[in-house]
């Protein structure tokens, strides 16, 4: 039986993709669990039968989704300035929301400093403007989680963002000088960045190398292979016989360095796969709300605020009322900041518009 056609995925009413991404940033919540009890080295589900942690397939999965998704957004927008500010609302409003409440709301409540020191270390106030700009999650607050098993760290999962935006940065570049439509062009980054990406796994001598271009080639080659995934969007099919053949493969390759290439192919293609599915009222309800960014950026925060005021429990235990506690404070995001913010897109500046392809 042939599956769908993943252009059929972009009807708003025919595809899961919030369903999709909730289910990520929930098992990004949970994996950290492990992490906000155990430490740094803690060992997170699925590390060692693959060769991801759960969190890490979850960010995958994120950032295959980007791909296929901005490049949709990209393709309707009038011009670079529109698709631009659109990226913009859907980071920064929410993202500054939430480290003015993590610095002047959490930081406060359970840091072990005298408030007066607190708020007159420069360290506070820097805190989130340098969040903002650089996405680090070494940053830490005067007293702030400096006794937790991973301790200083206040939002773990923003570091991706830096990312993301570079993804959105090199995807309007393209738009911009008229290469966008291009698949040659498209073809030739995610190329670059994939042969990156194995040097990087299979070359000892790259092991020096900062985490930075790890990240920054895995990242990029799983974002450009969604919006490969776009431009192929008429010949694709979501067929869970396809799936199940590049799974049998990522197993069939366990221990071996090539093996994430493998499990990059399934967390894109099964992302899309179960985006596909016909789940009828569950994905009715998903597609009114899309609470994952508002998950994601939280939950690090309230697990470690679990973890501060329940220092004996477990790691199961952390991950899964981080995720109901930062489920309440998502909603509140998506309703107070998140969904007011992607109303004012019509305000786009005016911006150069994206030669045609040459």
């Amino acid at each position: 039986m042939r599956g769908p056609l993943l252009a059929s995925l972009l009807d708003r009413n025919n595809n899961n993709f919030n369903l999709v991404r909730l289910l990520a940033a929930a098992s990004v919540i949970v994996s950290h669990g492990w992490l906000a009890t155990g430490g740094e080295h803690a060992i997170e589900p699925l590390y060692g039968p693959t060769p991801f942690t759960l969190g890490q397939h979850a960010v995958l999965v994120f950032f295959s989704l980007s791909g296929f998704l901005v490049a949709a957004s990209l393709h309707r927008a009038r011009t670079i300035g529109e698709f631009l500010w659109a990226r913009i609302l859907r980071i920064y409003p929410a993202l500054l929301v939430c480290l003015f409440v993590v610095t002047f709301l959490v930081g406060p409540a359970v840091t072990t400093r005298e408030l007066s020191a607190y708020f007159g270390d420069v360290t506070t106030f820097l805190y989130p403007v340098k969040s903002a700009i650089v996405f680090s999650a070494t940053y830490h607050l005067p007293g702030v989680f400096e006794t937790t098993p991973y301790p200083g760290i206040v939002d773990l999962p923003i570091w991706t963002l830096k990312y993301e935006i570079l993804c959105y940065l090199a995807l309007a570049g393209l738009g911009a000088v008229g290469l966008f439509r291009k698949v040659a062009v498209v073809w030739a980054v995610f190329a670059l960045a994939t042969i990156a990406y194995v040097l990087i796994l299979v070359v000892p001598e790259l092991a020096v190398l900062p985490k930075t271009a790890y990240h920054l080639a895995r990242l990029f080659a799983m974002f450009f292979l969604g919006v490969l995934g776009w431009h192929y969007r008429h010949e694709i099919r979501l067929s869970p016989v396809i799936l199940g053949i590049v799974v049998a493969v990522a197993v069939a390759l366990h221990g071996y360095a090539v093996s994430e290439l493998a499990w990059v192919a399934v967390d894109a293609y099964g992302a899309l796969c179960l985006a596909a599915l016909p789940l009828g009222a569950v994905r009715r309800v998903t597609n009114r709300f899309d609470i994952s960014y508002g998950l994601y950026i939280y939950g690090w925060t309230v697990e470690q605020v679990l973890v501060d005021a329940m220092p004996d429990a477990g790691p199961l235990t952390i991950g899964l009322a981080g995720l109901v506690i930062a489920s309440a404070v998502a909603w509140v995001s998506w309703n107070v900041v998140e969904r007011p913010a992607l109303r004012m897109k019509r305000a786009a500046p005016v911006g150069p518009a994206m030669l045609p392809a040459r």
